[in-house]
């Protein structure tokens, strides 16, 4: 319970920005405010999680592992052409057996991967947080974890920034 709010932030940042969000919309303002509202909503969120992330990884105590088995996952995505069927493809979350401080941990990796990277009784060096320790990553992939918000954080100050050029010229 003392990790609440920490671990919650990101939650808690969401829905603050989401009632914010609400807030403006009842306003009567521009579409282009509205717009760049989000967009500001994005960043913070994008940011609030990557720092998130960051703090976690570097409370990570390193271990060494061994995998056990891919928990897999057959999806279907989106048709590319419409009438053209979807592509179909698999994602692997690997299972590892690790030691703490106290005691022996099986867990499964809480992102899927496209590839399986590692073979089954491969050792393994990951990070745990001790809080939480059936909470593990790869520190060779830790970027893996917040890449996709700052991808989203710059894609949305491109769309600001285009929104105010655009404004300035109407």
């Amino acid at each position: 319970m003392k990790d609440f709010p920490r671990r919650y932030l990101p939650d808690v940042a969401v829905g603050i920005l989401i009632m914010f969000f609400a807030i403006i919309w009842g306003l009567e303002v521009s579409e282009e405010t509205v717009h760049l509202f989000i967009c500001i909503c994005a960043v913070i969120w994008c940011l609030i999680q990557y720092f998130y992330y960051k703090n976690l990884i570097g409370k990570g105590v390193p271990t060494e592992a061994i995998l056990l088995d891919y928990h897999y996952q057959h999806e279907k995505g989106k048709p590319v052409v419409q009438g053209m069927p979807a592509p179909e493809y698999t994602v692997y979350a690997p299972v590892v057996q690790y030691e703490t401080d106290s005691e022996v941990i099986t867990s499964r990796y809480c992102m899927h991967l496209r590839k399986r990277r590692y073979e089954i009784g491969e050792k393994i060096r990951i990070c745990y947080l001790p809080s939480s320790p059936e909470l593990f990553w790869f520190p060779d992939e830790k970027e893996e974890m917040y890449k996709d918000y700052i991808i989203t954080a710059v894609i949305s100050v491109i769309i600001m920034i285009v929104y105010s050029i655009a404004e300035m010229l109407a």
